[in-house]
């Protein structure tokens, strides 16, 4: 809950959802619900999956719909910096680290562009077991 924040998809029923194979991976559902902008109703593709949802044991049509509409929501609203930090499920980063980390770049585009940078750079003067060899 204190990363997105998807009302109705707890850690269980999100395992469920990828071991039935509907999700490979979290962000999965905001590529499936949160790009329906347009008004126009649900396509032809969302209205499979949320049938594929609603036949899940421990699910039903109104909790698939509400999944939906949850991850609608989040997609359309956005969620502060932290709260996305903390939803990447970096190990030891919790809710304070996230938090600080946050603080520290301000914006998402800081952020983004400090990863995109780290990720760049070469690795000389770092070794590894097998070099120490």
């Amino acid at each position: 809950r204190a990363g997105l924040d998807v009302k109705g998809l707890s850690k269980s029923k999100l395992r469920h959802l990828m071991e039935e194979e509907i999700v490979r991976f979290p962000s999965d559902l905001f590529g499936i619900f949160g790009g329906n902008e347009s008004g126009e109703g649900v396509t032809l593709e969302e209205e499979e999956i949320l049938n594929k949802i609603a036949d899940l044991p421990g699910w039903g049509t109104l909790s698939s719909q509400n999944l939906a509409e949850s991850v609608r929501s989040v997609a359309a609203e956005g969620v502060p910096l932290s709260r996305y930090i903390y939803s990447l499920g970096i190990p030891l980063v919790g809710t304070q680290a996230s938090q600080l980390v946050a603080s520290a770049y301000g914006d998402v585009d800081s952020f983004l562009t400090a990863l995109d940078e780290a990720s760049t750079h070469d690795d000389e003067g770092l070794s590894t077991d097998e070099e120490d060899d």
